[in-house]
């Protein structure tokens, strides 16, 4: 958005204050001062805020986009601006004009106090508190021994050096990990279309997804102008947006943030929103489960929305942790799962957080009023009928998609325990093995769930504006999709039931008719979405993109899956030293207070240390392999042995490489270890194996595997550790890897003598 368009705004800086106006705003119009002398945001007239602070027509100024409101972090009081944004998305209002939906890219921090200094693209220009060299250095010591270990937990866990105020910064600006807050200045972004039409002007933000909501609090205050403090209660929103506009009479023309890019008449705008809910917000092993409030972690509302000719329809799902009392902490590789209330304890809860569900989903009816206040009989008598027929209408259907067995079982077992207990006829459960039912990357059988939802779905319906602004049909009831993190299963699932969902809905707005296939680049547009959403949800929770996102995309490739257990040493730090530091700032920002596993003092015993981390590193090796294994793996073929491997080319001895060998094939399991993916799959089947050599490749000290196939070659080499009669164990030599080496070698070549006779 550029300063050009006059929906830029000027903000002014004195020694007593700041003073922000619209662009082309007028003397009565309202502007926001805010005082350094007490700390807070006064809204008035542009005309009294020039004359209070002496500002004539020459004064300096300088162009920002919006205000997100002030913050007090340890002990200063700062004013967070908007200073770049782009357009990411398009929404219609109820007086069907269209708003851009606008990507927070760069957020600056304006101290209150004469003896802070301002930030500048997310860094202070006053000494540098932040990891820096420093930090990259501490985490080099970090690997050389458990001493290092400790003396940098100590200097950065227990007395952080980065300032709040940067950790803080890193949540708006763009960085590898964290990104993705939008507002739309002209329509409230934390409404969906169904609320944003039932509501139209009269309706209060959604405090659930109302991220800036305590930055703001000085505009509510009692003593302030509502008329003047309403323009610049501006909310914003953690998730994902994006717009794309297609037409069909000609070739597609996409734009930045769904923009016409000529003259062309879009037949169809399609929208992919999420909104991340602000209760129990937090990094992924800090906030799990359900809390005393019935609020669950990674809450996220997505809606598809499209738009045609003056129509709008939309579908909203939801995701959430598992609604009961569970936690996953403790300062190993992958913290166990751990139900820390009985059902005794957690099922009101529980039937609260289904409860509330039902009611933020259902339609919300405005009922008539007589002329003079009195209604009449048969207008009273049909209210009662519609009341008491809406509390029959609008299912929540649960979706859960943890595995059945293994450490996931617990939670799978307590939902359903829970589920039983509640007894609600509008509350229904489906659960689905994702792994167990994808095995052998069989991802068609999501279609299969997709498919026994469908009654559901029909029921539950989708929401349907006419040109008038009128809800014509209206969405009763959610899908509420949850796995172990919330994310790379659930976006699989979700994407399946909205396209399933959209494809209908299209058909009812004569986009394709009901004997024609679906047009390509809906299907595609509808697919990269629902990709890049999973990424940005995933950054936004776990730190790293989605696992199974080349599967939402459609490519055809194999596809990611979780790399459970396998988590890389990278992801173990950044979960010891920055997701509570990560979690602190997120609660100053939404103000919420520390939980007792953020503000714990770190501890580690000296001699447990190096144990505890091998062990867990053995484990995690297993569950690696078993895990590979059982997802990959078609169910009629059968194993004859496995081997977690690494790739020579990279450094380290982070395994990356699964060897699988069967009967018919050896199946070459490829992971990305730094977006912890299982980046491909090749299956060579037994008749194509050509070669199988053992030597050192050049400029490389240690003996590595070379698989030669008619598809091509694959060089690996043992990590650390080996296997041995399916336990992991360490290797002491140089020598010994070597000798393992060659013992893999053995074992394929007398395989493939035995399966292709000799």
């Amino acid at each position: 958005m550029s300063p050009g368009n006059l929906d830029f705004l000027r903000l002014y800086t004195t020694k007593e204050a700041y003073l922000i106006q619209r662009g082309d705003a007028s003397d009565d119009s309202s502007c926001l001062v805010v005082l350094r002398s007490e700390q807070r945001m006064f809204p008035m007239s542009v005309q009294d805020g020039r004359s209070m602070l002496g500002l004539t027509a020459v004064s300096l100024s300088e162009a920002i986009q919006a205000v997100l409101g002030r913050l007090e972090i340890e002990g200063e009081s700062y004013l967070f601006v908007v200073a770049d944004a782009s357009h990411a998305a398009t929404l219609t209002s109820y007086d069907q004009k269209e708003h851009p939906v606008m990507r927070v890219d760069r957020v600056r921090a304006l101290p209150l106090s004469m003896t802070a200094s301002a930030t500048e693209n997310g860094t202070q220009e006053q000494s540098q508190r932040g990891l820096g060299n420093a930090g990259k250095s501490a985490l080099n010591k970090l690997k050389s021994g458990k001493m290092a270990l400790m003396k940098f937990v100590n200097e950065k866990m227990i007395n952080p050096t980065p300032s709040m105020l940067e950790e803080i910064l890193r949540l708006f600006n763009p960085t590898p990990t964290t990104s993705d807050f939008y507002y739309c200045k002209d329509r409230d972004i934390t409404h969906s279309t169904q609320r944003h039409f039932e509501q139209r002007e009269t309706g209060e933000s959604d405090e659930r997804f109302f991220w800036n909501r305590h930055m703001l609090d000085d505009l509510y205050a009692d003593d302030v102008d509502e008329e003047m403090a309403k323009p610049w209660r501006l909310p914003i929103t953690q998730g994902f947006a994006s717009s794309s506009e297609l037409r069909f009479d000609g070739d597609e023309e996409e734009g930045e943030g769904g923009r016409r890019e000529d003259g062309g008449r879009a037949v169809l705008r399609v929208t992919l929103l999420s909104r991340r809910g602000i209760k129990r917000a937090g990094a992924r092993y800090l906030r799990r489960g359900i809390d005393d409030d019935a609020n669950v972690a990674n809450f996220v509302e997505t809606e598809l929305l499209l738009n045609n000719d003056g129509h709008h329809v939309s579908f909203v799902q939801v995701r959430g942790s598992i609604p009961v009392f569970w936690t996953q902490e403790g300062m190993r590789y992958r913290p166990p799962l751990a139900i820390t209330k009985t059902i005794d304890e957690s099922a009101p809860y529980f039937v609260m957080h289904m409860e509330r569900l039902r009611e933020d989903y259902r339609l919300k009816e405005e009922r008539p009023k007589s002329r003079e206040g009195e209604e009449k009989e048969e207008e009273r008598k049909e209210r009662e009928e519609k009341e008491c027929e809406l509390k029959h209408l609008g299912n929540v259907v649960a979706v859960s998609l943890v595995d059945q067995g293994g450490r996931e079982q617990a939670l799978a077992m307590s939902f359903v325990e829970h589920t039983l207990r509640a007894d609600k006829p509008w509350l229904h459960l489906l659960s689905f093995d994702f792994h167990r039912h994808c095995r052998g990357l069989n991802f068609d059988k999501v279609s299969t769930l997709v498919s026994q939802l469908s009654p559901l779905l029909d029921d539950m319906g989708y929401c349907w504006v006419d040109r008038e602004g009128r809800i014509a049909r209206a969405q009763r009831g959610v899908v509420r999709t949850n796995c172990v993190d919330c994310l790379d299963r659930t976006n699989v699932v979700q994407s399946a039931i909205s396209y399933r969902v959209c494809m209908g809905q299209a058909m009812r707005m004569a986009v394709f008719g009901p004997c024609a296939e679906p047009p390509e680049r809906l299907v595609e547009a509808i697919k990269k979405m629902w990709a890049d959403n999973g990424d940005a949800i995933s950054r936004q929770y776990a730190g790293t993109a989605a696992l199974k996102a080349s599967m939402t995309r459609g490519e055809n490739k194999w596809f990611g899956m979780i790399k459970d257990g396998m988590s890389s040493v990278r992801r173990y730090y950044l979960y010891i030293l920055h997701d509570a530091t990560r979690q602190r700032a997120i609660n100053i920002l939404l103000n919420q207070p520390d939980l007792a596993a953020e503000s714990r003092q770190t501890s580690m015993d000296d001699d447990s240390m190096p144990e505890e981390r091998e062990e867990d590193l053995n484990e995690n090796l297993q569950r690696l392999l078993k895990e590979t294994i059982d997802f990959v793996l078609p169910a009629n073929e059968v194993l004859i042995c496995g081997w977690p491997l690494v790739n020579p080319a990279t450094d380290g001895d982070q395994v990356d490489t699964v060897l699988l060998l069967t009967r018919q094939s050896v199946y070459i399991a490829i992971y990305d270890e730094d977006a912890e993916r299982l980046e491909d799959v090749h299956i060579v089947p037994l008749q194509e194996v050509e070669g199988i050599e053992v030597g050192r490749p050049s400029r490389h000290s240690r003996v590595c595997l070379r698989l030669v196939t008619t598809q091509g070659a694959w060089t690996m080499r043992p990590g650390k550790e080996r296997l041995f009669n399916n336990v992991i164990i360490g290797l002491r030599s140089g020598e010994e890897a070597d000798e393992y080496v060659e013992s893999i070698a053995e074992q394929l070549r007398v395989t493939l003598e035995m399966m292709r006779g000799g």
